[in-house]
Formats: C-alpha cells, sequence, structure tokens
C-alpha cells in the first residue's frame, strides 16, 4: 500500500500499486497505466483479483481509495456540509477538490507518452458507479497534461445518470434511491445487487 498528500491541507490518498509489469512482451519503459476509483460501497481492494493479474498482461494498475475511505484522509465537517447543506457552489468546490486528488496521482505516476504506433504508453481511467463522478472533475481539471499523448480512454463503469448531472429516468430502481426501504437496509441490500448477476438481455428488458 502507498500514501502519497494530495493538496496543501495535508490530505491523503491511500492507493495501491500493481508496480511493473513482468511480461516479456512488454518493455517496461512503454507500459500502459490504468487508474481506477471504486464504487461508494467499496474501497480499493474491490480490484485486487485485477491488479493481481496486470504485471503479467503488461499493465499498470492504480486503485485508489477516496477521501473518507480505509487508509485515506477522513472528509472534514465542513467538506461534508458542502454537500449535505451547501449550495451549488459548495458542491461544486467539493467535486473539484476530489477530482484534483486523482490527478496529484496521475501526474505523480512518472506516465510514459502513447507510442507512435499507438499501442504502447499512456494511461486510461477506469471509474465505477458514483465514483465516476470524480472522474469527470479529474478529466476537467487535469490540464497540467497534454491528452493526446498520454490519455487512451475513459471507461465510465455503470455510471448512475446522476454522476454525469442528469437525473434518474423514471424507471430507473437503486436501493439507494427507494424510498419506501428501511434507511439501515440500503447498504445491506446494496453489497447483493450491485455483484449480482442478472438475465435480462438489454438494459431496459425488464422496464
Amino acid at each position: 500500500m502507498l500514501f502519497i498528500k494530495v493538496d496543501d491541507k495535508g490530505t491523503e490518498l491511500w492507493y495501491i500499486d500493481s508496480g511493473l509489469p513482468t511480461s516479456d512482451d512488454i518493455p517496461t519503459q512503454d507500459y500502459v497505466t490504468i487508474f481506477a476509483i471504486h464504487l461508494p460501497a467499496y474501497s480499493s481492494s474491490i480490484f485486487e483479483k485485477i491488479l493481481a493479474l496486470a504485471p503479467e498482461a503488461g499493465l499498470g494498475f492504480v486503485a485508489i481509495n477516496r477521501s473518507d475511505y480505509p487508509g485515506s484522509t477522513p472528509l472534514s465537517s465542513e467538506d461534508l456540509a458542502a454537500v449535505t447543506s451547501g449550495t451549488e457552489d459548495t458542491e461544486a468546490v467539493f467535486v473539484r477538490a476530489r477530482g484534483m486528488e486523482v490527478v496529484t496521482i496521475i501526474e505523480a505516476n512518472a506516465l510514459k507518452p502513447i507510442t507512435s504506433n499507438g499501442l504502447l504508453g499512456g494511461f486510461a481511467l477506469l471509474w465505477w458507479s458514483l465514483g465516476c463522478a470524480i472522474a469527470l472533475a479529474a478529466v476537467a481539471y487535469l490540464k497540467s497534461l497534454d491528452w493526446a499523448t498520454y490519455l487512451r480512454v475513459i471507461i465510465l463503469q455503470e455510471s448512475p445518470s446522476v454522476a454525469q448531472g442528469a437525473v434518474y429516468p423514471l424507471q430507473a430502481w437503486s436501493t439507494q434511491i427507494d424510498q419506501g426501504a428501511l434507511p439501515l437496509r440500503h447498504l445491506a441490500a446494496l453489497t447483493y445487487v450491485v455483484p449480482g448477476s442478472f438475465l435480462a438481455t438489454t438494459t431496459f428488458a425488464r422496464a
């Protein structure tokens, strides 16, 4: 496990780094790095199996624990107030700060530019669920890197509409927004729903 200071307030984020690739087919100076952010109900440990596979696959994989998750600095009372009882302006400041935290880790990782043939180098962003909101904030403020030279792809895995600034569709259902469920049961139910398998052939097959 690793720690990095991400602002001038002493905030630290805990992250896991898969280390250098071990594949003989990938030059260690040109490998691709994937930066991953977890969803709300889990920490970066959810990516441990991928981390174990990354070196042999010729990849670097960095899984980051967001603020207020194990190992990382807890959110302050001011941070929490900004999103629970603040204004749109305070919410924007909060999201920007979370995005800049991730940017700091990305920029600290001596990234390699994408090679001329486009096969090696550069980095990808993998964000899951509400972590996608942090991804978009990071993209908005990652100004010190030449995107065309370094960024390969942004993967928004199972991004809810609210993470992109939109409202929930009328037919959407989630344990987090079901007002009929007891609050203490929301998280317990989510741990079953998120990793579960569903037979629906399309997103709206059961709508």
